[in-house]
């Protein structure tokens, strides 16, 4: 057999393993998914409202706060902003779903009737739809101590605007 009754042959097998190979890249029209942390993001506004050591102290009827990305960002990571007043409380949280995890966090100088605390806090939060409901486990410690005063958890009932 010479070349020239196998050159078609060649050529067809070229021609379509070049179509096979185009067919198999990106077509740029894949739908863009949007971060595990998108849903939580944004202004919410409720109410907090804690039992025990911090009963009297942490009672926001009406709250604003903000649920933001973290620094640097990460797709299932969220800054959750409390900005109450007698102790602003940044909490990070890492998103699974429709819920977050909130590390714990250590609040210093807290100032509750006469005396001074340091809190650490950590919680959860579960989104349905706008609404989040959310529990923060707040532990109190005498200022710069290891000496427990108390603990109090914290209910917040909020909707994202």
């Amino acid at each position: 057999m010479n070349l020239f009754t196998k050159l078609p042959f060649v050529l067809s097998l070229v021609v379509a393993s070049g179509l096979l190979m185009s067919s198999c890249g990106d077509s740029g029209t894949d739908p863009e998914v949007e971060a595990s942390n998108e849903k939580f993001i944004g202004t919410y506004i409720g109410e907090i409202t804690c039992d025990r050591l911090l009963a009297t102290v942490v009672n926001e009827p009406t709250l604003e706060f903000t649920i933001t990305n973290t620094s640097p960002a990460s797709d299932d990571m969220v800054s959750v902003n409390l900005p109450i007043p007698e102790f602003p409380l940044e909490l990070t949280g890492t998103v699974t779903g429709n819920s977050v995890n909130m590390e714990e966090t250590k609040v210093e100088n807290v100032m509750v009737a006469t005396f001074t605390l340091d809190v650490l806090a950590n919680g959860t939060g579960t989104l349905a739809g706008n609404a989040l409901s959310a529990t923060i486990n707040l532990t109190g410690f005498q200022a710069g101590t290891s000496s427990e005063l108390g603990q109090s958890t914290c209910t917040i009932n909020a909707n994202k605007q």
